[in-house]
């Protein structure tokens, strides 16, 4: 199993919605940051999907990093 197939059945329901160009581009993202030793997490894939579901803003999402980074 591939990194991509690896986060789409672990996670189904945050990719729930997307388009596949969403879909890749999370994925893309949370790949490249992996290989740069960032463990994605179902909350860091999470605030991703949000942002391109409309749901939250890309300041809001950074906003929450920092809170849950500084506690």
């Amino acid at each position: 199993m591939n990194f991509k197939e690896t986060l789409l059945e672990t996670y189904p329901d945050i990719f729930e919605g997307l388009t596949d160009h969403q879909t890749h581009d999370i994925i893309n993202t949370a790949a490249s940051n992996w290989l740069d030793g960032f463990e994605p997490t179902r909350r860091s894939l999470e605030l991703s999907a949000n942002i391109y579901k409309g749901t939250i803003t890309a300041q809001e999402a950074v906003d929450v990093i920092f809170e849950n980074t500084f506690e």
